[in-house]
């Protein structure tokens, strides 16, 4: 993922990281470019998932937000989603709703619970994770998704279980938001 060394212009750092469950790490490159911030956009929706799901502001994976009509966003967004399919195709305006839901005083206490970057999601409430206040390095984020899969997060283990069976992709190819 590149960084930017400051809002709005381009950055020469970079990072692939790529670590194999139960073999250890398999390719690091550049390494000075993994410890640098950068926003997590669309892989925040980890997080908000295991806080929806930990807090109960979500009974589970099927629970459904209704598409209230825009026009400005990708086809996949266009309909109905549950948290899987919201996972499945990175709908924004899903964990919007999570995250109004959730409030500012939790988003913040789940933030730190989950030592997630720098903890920071003062730029707004439901926009936090997209190219604003909160940033988080490739390293952290690794960290974090090895605590996620090793069940080491402080958050409930039917919540972890649930997230990681959401982010398995279809066998054959990878759904993004796009379709």
């Amino acid at each position: 993922r590149k960084s930017p060394s400051s809002a709005g212009s381009p950055s020469t750092s970079s990072c692939f990281l790529l670590y194999e469950m139960g073999v250890g790490e398999v390719r690091r490159a550049p390494s000075e470019g993994c410890s640098t911030r950068v926003t997590p956009a669309s892989t925040f929706k980890i997080p908000h998932a295991l806080a929806a799901l930990d807090s109960d502001i979500l009974a589970g994976p099927d629970v459904t937000f209704a598409y209230d009509g825009s026009p400005d966003m990708p086809e996949t967004w266009k309909r109905n989603h549950t948290l899987a399919s919201a996972m499945r195709y990175s709908v924004v305006w899903y964990f919007q709703r999570v995250a109004t839901m959730l409030g500012p005083d939790r988003e913040r206490a789940y933030l730190a619970k989950l030592d997630y970057g720098n903890e920071d999601p003062s730029s707004g409430l439901a926009t936090f994770w997209l190219n604003e206040s909160l940033r988080i390095s490739p390293d952290e984020q690794e960290r974090f998704l090895m605590r996620l899969y090793e069940d080491a997060l402080p958050v409930r283990k039917e919540a972890m279980k649930t997230v990681r069976d959401i982010l398995v992709q279809p066998p054959g190819f990878v759904v993004n938001a796009s379709g």
